[in-house]
């Protein structure tokens, strides 16, 4: 796997991948890191030695929560932005 993410780690060994969320100690979610989740789910599902996903977080909290009001300046977080980030993620798990 080669694919570099801000805020996650995937490792791939006998068939199983292990996404690791890398916020520690309390791995908040936010717009960027469900992005990055979705993207590394979908790159996995394209791969045919990949037969099972681990998502686990680095830290004291697997996640305590989402910060989607990340500043007046972000304008990533918008409503639209947001539902279809958390959608493909949740899609993707489903």
């Amino acid at each position: 796997m080669t694919h570099q993410y801000d805020d996650i780690s995937v490792a791939l060994h006998d068939h199983v991948a292990v996404v690791e969320i890398q916020r520690p100690p309390h791995n908040f979610f936010d717009v960027s890191l469900i992005r990055q989740i979705a993207n590394a789910f979908d790159t996995l599902d394209d791969d045919p030695s990949c037969r099972a996903i681990v998502l686990a977080s680095d830290g004291k909290s697997f996640c305590a929560g989402a910060n989607f009001g990340s500043g007046g300046n972000d304008t990533s977080a918008s409503a639209e932005f947001t539902e279809e980030g958390f959608m493909s993620t949740t899609g993707t798990l489903y």
